[in-house]
C-alpha cells in the first residue's frame, strides 16, 4: 500500500511562490540530496553547468530570494514527476533565469512531462499549448493548437 502511494506522490510536483517554504533549512546541497535520491547526480551536473555551484553550499538563511527561488524551482524541475505546478514561477527571476528555466520546461515537456503554470508573466504565452485567463470575472480558455477561445 505505502509504496503505491509514494509512487502515486512522485507523479505531481509543485512549485509554491514561497519557495523558501519548500527548504529543509539544512544546506541547499543536502537538502537536494533527501529529496531527489536518484535524481541528484543529473541535478548536480545541471547546477554545475549554470555556475550555482556556489549557493548549493550555502544555508538558505545567507541566499537572496532569487538565489532559493532559481534553486526551488530547478529542484522540483528534477523530482522526475510527470505533472508539474508550478506558481509564478518567474517571479523575482532575471530574463536571463526566465529564459534558462523555460527551455528546461520546454526539454522537459518534449520529453512527455505536463505543466500547469500559474502566472502573471506573458512573455512565454505563445509556447503554452493552452491558456487560462480571468477577465472581467470570467474564465476564458483559449486553445493554441485549435486556435480557438471558448
Amino acid at each position: 500500500y505505502f509504496d503505491n502511494l509514494i509512487k502515486e506522490r512522485n507523479l505531481i510536483s509543485i512549485f509554491f511562490q514561497e519557495s523558501y517554504s519548500q527548504l529543509s533549512g539544512l544546506v541547499l546541497q543536502e537538502d537536494a540530496k533527501l529529496e531527489l535520491k536518484e535524481n541528484f547526480p543529473p541535478f548536480m551536473k545541471t547546477i554545475s553547468l549554470l555556475k550555482l555551484d556556489k549557493i548549493v553550499t550555502c544555508s538558505p538563511f545567507h541566499l537572496s530570494f532569487g538565489e532559493i527561488k532559481i534553486f526551488t524551482l530547478l529542484k522540483t524541475l528534477f523530482t522526475g514527476s510527470d505533472f508539474f505546478l508550478l506558481d509564478e514561477p518567474f517571479v523575482a527571476l532575471d530574463d536571463n533565469w526566465k529564459k534558462v528555466v523555460f527551455k528546461l520546461m520546454l526539454s522537459l515537456n518534449q520529453m512527455g512531462k505536463t505543466f500547469l503554470i500559474v502566472s502573471h508573466e506573458k512573455q512565454f504565452e505563445t509556447f503554452y499549448s493552452s491558456e487560462f485567463e480571468i477577465k472581467n470575472k470570467k474564465l476564458i480558455y483559449y486553445d493554441r493548437k485549435n486556435q480557438s477561445f471558448l
